[in-house]
């Protein structure tokens, strides 16, 4: 509602009928000392606090056509950006706010899946072509080791195995995520990639697996990778032409 109002036919009435208040000496373009006003408001609704140089500074950035003052077209812009800016400082803008970075938490976490469901078979095939140093990490004692520390804390109930919730904090590091942006549902298919037999939970073997692709897939997608790894690379782009 809050967008369409921006845009609607009665804003730029309202908007014109401003500009023509705050236009004192009839000109036709608003001086930055003219845009006071509606900057003081601002600044006592918001307790910001702006000044006449604020008032240059924006009509720098909304001065489309860089003579020194705003035309009734820029203005509307102006004010537009002032209504979003106060906005974006009340509990609903904040809510806002909270919600943008949740979907899009939940667009990176997709994403991730995505890549996982493509190219996990693939990299049974990359492993061998990783340069030595790589490849003897992923199969020492030391990184083995690793893993199952990790799967131990993550194993909360200390059942031998990882339960989709379980991976929940695993999958919010893995992408970065807010919280709120990770689903069951997508821990559940999380599960499902490494959980080779089907039986809906990880056990250790298995996640071993998930934490060598995820180490992969990092090292494959450094500068360092891309320049060490070309066929490991190759391999995974033939991977996908072909599926």
């Amino acid at each position: 509602e809050f967008v369409e109002m921006l845009s609607s036919e009665d804003f730029e009435i309202q908007c014109n009928a401003d500009f023509s208040s705050l236009d004192a000496d009839g000109s036709g373009v608003l001086e930055p000392k003219e845009l006071m006003p509606i900057i003081i408001s601002l600044s006592e609704a918001h307790s910001l606090s702006l000044t006449e140089d604020h008032c240059t500074r924006f009509v720098d950035i909304f001065d489309v056509h860089n003579n020194g003052v705003i035309d009734r077209g820029e203005f509307i812009q102006f004010v537009q950006f002032m209504m979003i800016m106060s906005f974006m400082e009340t509990p609903e803008g904040w809510a806002a706010q909270r919600d943008a970075e949740v979907a899009k938490s939940n667009r990176s976490v997709e994403e991730l899946l995505a890549k996982m469901e493509k190219d996990r078979d693939s990299v049974h095939k990359v492993m061998p072509l990783l340069p030595k140093d790589v490849y003897e990490h992923l199969i020492s004692d030391a990184f083995v080791k690793d893993c199952t520390e990790t799967f131990e804390g993550l194993d909360e109930d200390k059942s031998g195995t990882l339960q989709p919730e379980e991976l929940f904090p695993m999958v919010i590091a893995l992408s970065e995520a807010h919280p709120y942006g990770v689903t069951m549902d997508q821990c559940a298919r999380f599960t499902a990639i490494f959980n080779i037999r089907g039986d809906g939970v990880l056990r250790q073997d298995e996640y071993l697996d998930f934490a060598r692709f995820i180490c992969i897939m990092s090292y494959l997608n450094s500068a360092e990778g891309k320049a060490a790894a070309a066929d490991a690379i190759k391999v995974m782009d033939d991977s996908k032409r072909i599926e």
